[in-house]
């Protein structure tokens, strides 16, 4: 039996870093990901109010966490910089080379912005916590269906915690989080009473 077969009984599966590496090309910021321990460390460059930031952190994933229709996944950040070039201009750059942004408590400044998309649901501290169900991609009307079977197997087969393992991100299955009554009622609400509610109204099924 191999690795990746002994791993999957064991309810894990590892993500090499090299696919997110790769999916990450086409991002519009240049990005570099390092396993860290049991943490991931983040290297980038962004430009802020003209200023480049030279940036690093490490990043501790949690788990997925169903509560109601949301599906809530905390980032906590650990040992964050950020640098500036002397030259860099405005006063982003000149509060930075002062030393005066407290990056130990990434979620506090986070909670501080203006406009935080409402997938951003909770900042404080060295928390963030987003629900992925109020990603772009998955509330666009016309994912609805995406989005409800994304609901509904996430009461069946959900992530229990993520971490860092070589040059993997390895993440823990968990079957069942909330038993089999939680996923029967998962099932109604999500299958059985949309489609009454369609039969009621004369919809297609």
């Amino acid at each position: 039996m191999s690795n990746r077969e002994r791993a999957l009984l064991r309810g894990r599966v590892r993500v090499p870093l090299a696919r997110l590496r790769e999916a990450l090309r086409s991002s519009p910021v240049q990005l570099t990901l390092e396993p860290a321990g049991a943490r991931l460390r983040v290297l980038g460059t962004v430009t802020a109010l003209s200023a480049p930031i030279t940036f690093s952190t490490e990043l501790e994933l949690s788990g997925l966490v169903a509560r109601g229709d949301a599906r809530l996944l905390t980032v906590r950040f650990h040992d964050t910089t950020a640098s500036v070039p002397d030259d860099a201009p405005g006063p982003l750059a000149k509060t930075l080379r002062a030393g005066d942004v407290d990056l130990a408590q990434v979620g506090d400044r986070v909670a501080a912005q203006l406009g935080l998309p409402a997938f951003i649901v909770s900042a404080r501290g060295n928390a963030v916590t987003l629900d992925l169900m109020r990603v772009p991609w998955l509330s666009a009307g016309e994912r609805a269906l995406v989005a409800r079977a994304v609901r509904l197997g996430t009461q069946g087969l959900t992530v229990s915690a993520v971490r860092v393992v070589g040059d993997a991100l390895e993440l823990q299955l968990a079957l069942l989080p909330l038993g089999i009554t939680g996923f029967a009622r998962a099932a109604v609400a999500e299958l059985l009473l949309p489609a009454l509610t369609r039969f009621a109204e004369g919809g297609p099924s």
